[in-house]
C-alpha cells in the first residue's frame, strides 16, 4: 500500500515538473506559396502570357493594378480569362486574388474547376480592390486544374491582380 502511495505522489510530482506542452504536437503547417504554378499570376509581364480569353476580345492588360504595374481588365460586356495549371493530387489549396469592378452594379467572379470536385466560385461587386479567396482539395488523380475570372455582363469592366496559390 505504501508503495502505491509513493508511486502516486511521484506521478503527481512529475505532472507539475514536466512542462504541459511536451506531449502536444502541432499538426498545423505553415502554408507554402505555390503561386509560381500559375503563369503570370501578377500580370507583371505586361502581357496576357499564360492566360486565354476564348470567345472574347475583352480581356487586356492595363496599368490599374492593386500592386505593381499591371492588372488584367475583363469586360465590358460578357468577358473572361482563364488558365489551366499543374497542382498536386489530394492536396489542400487556397486560391486568392485582388479584384474590383468599375461599378458596384456589376460583378467579377473567380471560378475554380477541373480539380476533381464541383466548380466553386466567389463573387465581388466592390469598386475598390478587395481580396477574394477559395479553399479546396484536389482529387487523388488530379494533376491540373483551371482558374477563370468572369465578368458576366454590363457596360463596365472588372479588374484582377495579385493571384496567390497556397498549399
Amino acid at each position: 500500500m505504501k508503495k502505491n502511495i509513493f508511486y502516486l505522489h511521484l506521478i503527481c510530482l512529475c505532472l507539475f515538473i514536466i512542462p504541459h506542452n511536451v506531449f502536444c504536437q502541432s499538426t498545423e503547417k505553415e502554408p507554402t506559396n505555390e503561386t509560381y504554378l500559375i503563369k503570370n499570376a501578377d500580370f507583371e509581364t505586361g502581357t496576357m502570357d499564360g492566360w486565354k480569353h476564348w470567345r472574347t476580345r475583352y480581356s487586356s492588360i492595363v496599368k490599374d493594378a492593386y500592386s505593381g504595374n499591371y492588372a488584367v481588365k475583363i469586360g465590358p460586356e460578357r468577358a473572361f480569362c482563364n488558365q489551366e495549371f499543374k497542382v498536386k493530387g489530394n492536396a489542400l489549396y487556397q486560391l486568392s486574388a485582388f479584384v474590383k469592378t468599375e461599378s458596384g452594379a456589376e460583378e467579377i467572379q473567380m471560378i475554380i474547376s477541373n480539380y476533381g470536385g464541383a466548380a466553386k466560385s466567389v463573387t465581388s461587386s466592390l469598386t475598390a480592390y478587395s481580396k477574394v479567396t477559395l479553399d479546396f482539395q484536389t482529387a487523388y488523380s488530379i494533376d491540373t486544374m483551371m482558374i477563370s475570372f468572369v465578368h458576366p455582363s454590363g457596360a463596365g469592366s472588372a479588374y484582377v491582380d495579385q493571384i496567390e496559390l497556397l498549399y
